[in-house]
């Protein structure tokens, strides 16, 4: 069977796609898809275990000697995830990326209008004061996703705290080189591969709105078209654009909401986060 070195598992909007573009920057050690293969997550892709095989083809990707591994920032928050991969593979290595969860929020609230899974009547002043515990809600709750302690905990009871790396956006973004040099390490190259590594987190995903929200609404909605048809429709009409500032009383009462959480988080990790 192929083998699975590390997996970014999340979190959504903190800059797995950043991270992804580092490991096929450096495609002399590392391969790994250009898409989100969303399959420890979701029954419909690995269906009991049946899918493993196809899984396994597009990592290998005709490219032994590199360590694979893939990237689904969904991961994170999914209940099933650890379990399956525990089953299949034990001893992966899984990469966490955290960004300070109100920032977080604001940007996933501003991609989901982007794409069409918010409605544009919908402010996000009325979105992170709904009951976020409320799976019928748009996007799926941009406010339960930054709950890092509750995630991190549930994968802790399937996997030793050994083979996490647990990233800060905004450490990263500060400390590239050296932040990307501990991350090369966590994954057990040699000094010599590391000295060729190039050491940049590559800013992608940038802000984008889109100018048609009525038509990217409905796109979004269609049951005629696949997910890929989608994301390239929608692609095509949007642009992009730096969103507003966040509002003052929204940040306040988001800092109210996950004060408990990034204490917690903070008391897994055994760290400070720069956020406090």
């Amino acid at each position: 069977m192929a083998k699975l070195d590390f997996l970014i598992i999340g979190a959504q909007k903190a800059g797995t796609s950043s991270l992804r573009a580092f490991f096929r920057e450096n495609s002399e050690f590392f391969r790994i898809p250009t898409r989100e293969m969303q399959f420890w997550n979701r029954s419909m892709n690995f269906k009991d275990g049946a899918g493993i095989k196809e899984y396994l083809q597009i990592l290998e990707g005709g490219q032994p000697g590199k360590l694979a591994g893939e990237k689904t920032p969904n991961y994170l928050n999914s209940k099933d995830a650890p379990k399956r991969l525990k089953k299949y593979f034990p001893d992966t290595k899984l990469i966490a990326i955290l960004r300070n969860p109100i920032d977080r929020a604001y940007s996933s609230y501003w991609h989901g209008r982007k794409n069409g899974a918010i409605p544009e009547n919908m402010s996000f002043s009325e979105l992170i004061r709904l009951d976020h515990k409320d799976s019928e809600l748009p996007f799926h709750s941009v406010v339960e996703r930054g709950f890092y302690d509750k995630h991190l905990a549930y994968w802790l009871r399937h996997f030793h705290s050994d083979q996490f790396s647990v990233l800060e956006h905004e450490d990263v973004i500060t400390n590239q080189e050296s932040r990307l040099r501990d991350l090369a390490k966590f994954l057990e190259l040699s000094d010599s591969q590391i000295f060729r590594l190039k050491l940049t987190f590559p800013h992608v995903n940038r802000a984008k709105q889109n100018r048609f929200p009525r038509l990217t609404r409905a796109i979004y909605n269609s049951h005629f078209l696949d997910y890929k048809r989608r994301v390239k429709l929608i692609s095509k009409i949007t642009f992009e654009k730096e969103y507003k500032e966040m509002e003052q009383a929204d940040r306040r009462y988001l800092e109210r909401v996950y004060s408990d959480h990034v204490t917690n988080l903070e008391s897994i990790l055994g760290r400070e986060l720069q956020w406090t």
